[in-house]
């Protein structure tokens, strides 16, 4: 059953009824001229004294919130500067921005304050509870803040969480955050491009010049001690120490060979007795005053520069092993003699340790055919030669990696595992060990193919100017891929084989007094044969002389084929 109350009753139980008062409401905002209601100056809050007023005054620092708030996200930042833009040599002072409902301001001190730079945050109570802002978090864990041990500050009718603090440079902390950068913002995006860039990123540079640093670690990682110094830093250089945090770290350790040899010598596997010689020992001793000389040095300039020593000793020590793998009867004295030579190469690189732990086969042919001295000299000579194309002032290398060494390794593994025999080389020099290895690698990939020998079917001598010339067609593949050794060229391996056997072209090989001499490429158009390409020893371009040689011999050879015919 239902009623309709008298309207004098309707009006005084209308607040009591939620449907009725609800339609009023509507009806009263409905009836409201547009426009009127009322904006907030201040909808992100006028936080205006989170920067020291000694720092900033006052009216400007007012006169800066409140066009902040106006302003939209991506320009919500403003710079302080010592002087105005007009002024030559003007600096930052203090910068202040709002990100992500987060007040943050950073400063510098007056020349007369003894402290390295100031901070305020602040965050409205209601803000972070609604995004579930609970701390302000950095990898150092005295760094980070908690909002609930936070002074409550009141801003209009708004209750705000704020912390401001100085650092010095006795309670500086570095980290992976700044204190003026709580939240990483990110320059690439279009709401933090310009906070990042014409902000934080001014900050961050001007505080570079107010300390010392180095140029590959954040600002504050040369005048933090607990990160600053050797402990925490053979910890992070060195996966064979183990890493400790900053709190964890002695700040007074220094390397010696008697406190980090035994890790040493354990974890790159070096034989002990070779690793106590005496000679080993002093080089590790040397390698670690050497470390702590370049730490202390003021004029260094990066940080991992103080470790150089002690990785070219652990190079030196991997050096050692990889000889002593495959000659374990080595004599010392090529330790000593070559020790610039074995730090300067990386064996632990692909090729180097797969000869030692993977290709069973090559390392027993090399410790039965190669004699350790001829190693020595063939490493010897890489590092040398690298020393002169790197034209370094102090004439050290390290980390090279012999490309040829390693592919050779490969390609004597490749072929005894595939049963065939393999015969050391004449000499046993880098080239002509990679090239007589690399012969036989091909032969095992490649089927041995007669080859056309329309112009030459037999080799044509000619005698001019008393040399013998000799011009010939090669018999099969593996003899093209020879003479490609022989000459130090693709011929044998680029792909020509298939050509010359579709006779697309014609490869004629030139031989001066009975060595090889210069590679012929021909085609054949409209009857007419043609020099397409011909290339000296490893492709070098004919001179004048030689090209006028080679005509006149090769008319002849030709004259002498076609009276044959």
């Amino acid at each position: 059953m239902e009623f309709r109350l008298p309207e004098n009753l309707h009006h005084q139980l209308l607040a009591y009824d939620p449907a009725l008062k609800a339609l009023a409401k509507e009806k009263k905002a409905a009836e409201k001229p547009e426009g009127t209601r009322k904006k907030t100056k201040y909808p992100i809050g006028n936080i205006n004294d989170l920067i020291p007023a000694n720092i900033v005054d006052p009216a400007a620092m007012q006169t800066v919130i409140d066009q902040l708030n106006l302003n939209t996200a991506p320009e919500k930042h403003h710079v302080f500067y010592t002087r105005l833009a007009s002024a030559p040599g003007r600096k930052v002072k203090a910068i202040i921005y709002y990100w992500e409902s987060v007040w943050v301001a950073a400063w510098f001190p007056n020349a007369d304050e003894d402290y390295l730079y100031g901070f305020s945050y602040a965050i409205s109570t209601t803000k972070a509870e609604r995004k579930g802002l609970r701390q302000i978090r950095f990898n150092r864990e005295k760094m980070t803040l908690n909002l609930t041990d936070m002074e409550t500050r009141k801003y209009g009718r708004v209750d705000y969480h704020v912390h401001t603090a100085t650092v010095t440079l006795e309670t500086v902390c570095d980290s992976n955050r700044y204190h003026w950068d709580p939240f990483c913002v990110y320059g690439y995006s279009a709401k933090g491009k310009h906070i990042k860039q014409d902000c934080i990123a001014l900050f961050t540079a001007k505080m570079r010049t107010r300390v010392p640093v180095w140029k590959d670690e954040t600002i504050f990682s040369r005048v933090d001690k607990k990160v600053n110094n050797l402990h925490h830093l053979f910890g992070l250089s060195l996966s064979m120490f183990s890493y400790k945090k900053p709190e964890e770290v002695d700040v007074n350790w220094v390397p010696t060979a008697a406190n980090i040899g035994d890790t040493m010598c354990k974890y790159l596997d070096v034989p002990i007795a070779i690793f106590a010689k005496p000679f080993v020992q002093k080089e590790l001793q040397l390698a670690c005053t050497a470390c702590i000389e370049e730490f202390n040095n003021l004029e260094a300039t990066h940080s991992r520069s103080a470790m150089r020593p002690i990785k070219r000793f652990i190079a030196y020590m991997e050096g050692i092993k990889w000889i002593n793998s495959l000659w374990p009867n080595a004599p010392i004295d090529y330790y000593q003699t070559y020790k610039e030579t074995l730090s300067s190469i990386e064996f632990t690189s692909w090729g180097m340790s797969h000869l030692i732990n993977h290709y069973f086969k090559a390392k027993k042919w090399l410790q039965e055919h190669m004699p350790i001295a001829s190693m020595f000299l063939i490493l010897d000579k890489a590092v040398q030669e690298e020393v002169l194309k790197r034209n370094d002032k102090n004439n050290t290398v390290s980390g090279l990696t012999i490309y040829a060494l390693r592919d050779t390794f490969t390609m004597i593994n490749n072929v005894l595992e595939a049963d065939k025999p393999l015969d050391p080389p004449a000499r046993w020099r880098l080239t002509e060990f990679h090239d007589h290895v690399q012969s036989e690698a091909w032969k095992i990939k490649n089927k041995k193919e007669d080859l056309p020998q329309d112009l030459f079917p037999t080799p044509i001598k000619i005698t001019h100017q008393e040399h013998t010339w000799t011009f010939l067609q090669p018999m099969d593949t593996h003899q093209l891929s020879q003479w490609g050794q022989a000459v130090r060229n693709c011929v044998g391996t680029g792909g020509y084989a298939e050509d010359v056997k579709k006779r697309l072209q014609f490869i004629v090989l030139c031989m001066l007094d009975g060595k090889p001499k210069f590679t012929i490429q021909l085609k054949l158009n409209h009857g007419l044969m043609s020099v397409h390409q011909i290339a000296g020893i490893s492709n070098a371009r004919l001179n004048d002389d030689e090209k006028s040689l080679y005509t006149e011999t090769f008319k002849q050879a030709l004259a002498v084929r076609s009276a044959v015919v």
